[in-house]
């Protein structure tokens, strides 16, 4: 995208008008429309603190919410890295209120060896969103403490088996 990282262009870009053309296509039901939208709006919005802004003023975080429960991993392994790129102490209420944290827990627990970037990135959005906000008083807590417990202890049997990495879920 030409916008990305030149702050004149997304500024021209954000200016012209094309953060509404570019939200509404996020309700495509073509992958490929909806892979293109999120890239983007990322494009578009990453380093450029008025777009941020505008993109949250329009609906832009409880779309990307939608969008990370899309049936389709690309689709929702690009809305959820974004997210976490946007994700601020300020977003993390709105976005737990709109249910990110069981859709983020949902992509964790994926066992697919291709879904390793979802998950991934559905690890990035919970980082994230424990930076934000505090994730213990909100209603999955014990659910997400399961999950990640579960998460670390399948990747501590498999790198026994290579004999690396030593992680621990005490704390």
């Amino acid at each position: 995208m030409c916008v990305q990282n030149h702050p004149e262009v997304q500024q021209w870009a954000l200016e012209g008008g094309c953060l509404p053309p570019l939200l509404a296509l996020c309700d495509a039901s073509n992958p490929a429309c909806l892979n293109k939208a999120v890239l983007a709006l990322g494009c578009l919005v990453r380093n450029h603190p008025s777009a941020e802004q505008a993109f949250r003023a329009q609906g832009g975080g409880p779309t990307l919410c939608q969008l990370a429960a899309s049936p389709h991993h690309t689709v929702a392994t690009k809305a959820m890295r974004l997210l976490a790129w946007i994700c601020r102490p300020q977003d993390a209420a709105g976005l737990l209120d709109v249910g990110v944290l069981p859709v983020a827990l949902k992509a964790v627990q994926q066992e697919e060896e291709e879904l390793t970037q979802l998950r991934e990135a559905a690890l990035t959005l919970l980082t994230a969103l424990a930076s934000a906000t505090p994730l213990t008083q909100c209603d999955q807590a014990v659910e997400l403490r399961s999950v990640v417990t579960a998460r670390l202890a399948g990747a501590r049997a498999a790198s026994g088996a290579c004999g690396f990495l030593s992680l621990s879920t005490d704390s």
